[in-house]
């Protein structure tokens, strides 16, 4: 099976969410652009928590909230070493997941120096331009994601619904889903996937400066 065969049915979800975001909202979805800021960690019922993902040698991660199973993704660095790493409830329900019983399950690997940095600088990017807007669209179904990351030496979060692909959120969540597809898969194509991903965002926000 294709990794495109893979993702079909998330990316079947996303597109019905979207859809219906549009019917409702048809003109403040395809103006959708930015993040919105967020103090508030994920439901604690989810079992992943922001004290999973925010650790000193965390850049940037990103939770997401949906229906189960939730997962966790985020980019590390140790000197010159960089890693993408994904978490997972250990647990077969969302039920079992909030007890907390056993850590979440975690796999790393590592990346290039390069595609960590363009990573941490689209992170820090979308985080840096998160704004309140009384007219963004809200979530009819799909996923929730909250965003965390260092801009200028702060911690800055963030949050958004499911996003058109086209969109700039809705690539900074194709970007999570590649990270997540090279952990599970470590393999070349994924790899390839992911660097085009953060590679064609990274252009888009660097246009912007």
């Amino acid at each position: 099976m294709t990794l495109t065969e893979q993702l079909q049915p998330l990316l079947d979800k996303r597109l019905l969410a979207v859809l219906l975001a549009t019917v409702f909202w048809p003109t403040t979805v395809l103006a959708q652009e930015h993040l919105l800021p967020w103090s508030h960690s994920p439901g604690s019922g989810i079992g992943i928590s922001s004290n999973d993902v925010l650790r000193e040698d965390v850049r940037v991660s990103a939770i997401v909230e949906s229906l189960y199973p939730p997962f966790a993704v985020g980019v590390e660095r140790s000197g010159n070493a960089w890693r993408v790493f994904y978490l997972r409830p250990d647990a077969r329900s969302l039920e079992e997941a909030a007890k907390r019983e056993k850590p979440p399950v975690r796999c790393e690997i590592g990346i290039a120096p390069s595609l960590g940095a363009h990573i941490e600088s689209i992170w820090e990017a979308m985080l840096g331009n998160a704004q309140i807007d009384k007219d963004y669209p809200l979530l009819i179904d799909g996923s929730e994601y909250y965003f965390s990351g260092y801009v200028n030496g702060d911690l800055k979060t963030a949050t958004a619904g499911d996003a058109p692909a086209s969109s700039k959120p809705g690539q900074l969540q194709n970007v999570v889903y590649a990270m997540r597809a090279l952990c599970k898969s470590r393999d070349e194509k994924s790899r390839a996937e992911l660097m085009r991903l953060a590679d064609g965002l990274y252009t888009q926000l660097e246009k912007k400066n």
